[in-house]
């Protein structure tokens, strides 16, 4: 398992400088990563304090790792794959009051935030979210760029596919499926497994088409 927190100071560039981006922040700070600061796209969206953004041709950015910091699944592969495409290295960033058991495997470009738990022989794909409190039991799977929304929780040996967002306080009920790109709505409870594609909401969950 490996979380990459650094145990020398990591120089780290926040892709994403909305809410969610100013949170990974902080959590890489409390990590022991040395802040650069913030990259985004899109001029009206930034939230990050202003002396904190970066320009994309900005000469601290040479040799930094980065993380991508957006709340949109899509929107953060987008990212990952620009990173990675001009040989940017991406790094995960956990917050140190998370609990990840050694047995766990966590992918490149995580962010996993304070209180979150990931237990023991779970599988965290590349690009997760795994948020503010947020439980994934053991011997769950996580696909690529899935988000677990504060609260969330996880039952031992659930999957969630690739792009799939579980909302806030939501709940899978051990060994379920859930399928890639699907969100499952805030408070829902999933009570058996669901294909892909699917907004999934109340309790137990019903499934309509997104």
């Amino acid at each position: 398992m490996s979380t990459n927190n650094p145990p020398n100071p990591t120089r780290l560039v926040v892709y994403g400088a909305g809410g969610h981006g100013t949170v990974v922040a902080d959590a890489a700070v409390l990590s022991g990563h040395a802040l650069v600061g913030f990259l985004d796209d899109r001029e009206q969206a930034t939230l990050a304090p202003s002396e904190q953004l970066l320009s994309q041709n900005d000469p601290r950015l040479a040799g930094a790792a980065f993380i991508p910091a957006i709340g949109d699944n899509d929107a953060r592969a987008a990212v990952m794959q620009k990173i990675e495409q001009l040989g940017g290295e991406v790094v995960s960033v956990v917050h140190p009051t998370a609990a990840i058991s050694p047995h766990a495997t966590l992918g490149h470009g995580v962010y996993v935030g304070p209180q979150a738990v990931v237990n023991a022989h779970a599988t965290v794909g590349d690009g997760v979210i795994i948020n503010s409190a947020a439980i994934v039991e053991h011997h769950c799977t996580l696909g690529d760029f899935a988000h677990l929304a504060p609260g969330a929780v996880l039952g031992g040996g659930a999957t969630i596919g690739d792009h799939t967002l579980v909302g806030l306080g939501a709940k899978v009920l051990p060994r379920l499926q859930v399928g890639a790109r699907c969100v499952v709505g805030s408070g829902a409870v999933v009570t058996r497994s669901f294909d892909h594609g699917l907004l999934l909401i109340g309790v137990p969950a019903i499934a309509q088409r997104t």
